[in-house]
């Protein structure tokens, strides 16, 4: 198993799928991505678009919430 993942985490990376994620794939799956539209907010939700590294990322935050917060990072595989 790699030593890349975080110790907490490195008991689930046997769950993760295994595959090499080509250059061709990853920028065809970026540009797919752009085609997905925008959750919107709501009274309680704010959903803001973000680029991390060129990747399309999603953040819904509480509108209520004030300074930094704890977060759950969901990454889908499929």
């Amino acid at each position: 198993m790699s030593d890349a993942y975080d110790p907490e985490l490195r008991p689930l990376a046997r769950w993760l799928p295994r595959f090499v994620m080509s250059d061709a794939l990853a920028q065809r799956m970026r540009r797919l991505s752009q085609w997905m539209p925008l959750p919107r907010s709501s009274r309680e939700v704010i959903v803001e678009e973000r680029r991390l590294a060129g990747v399309r990322s999603l953040v819904f935050r509480p509108r209520a919430a004030k300074g930094p917060r704890p977060g759950v990072l969901w990454l889908h595989g499929g």
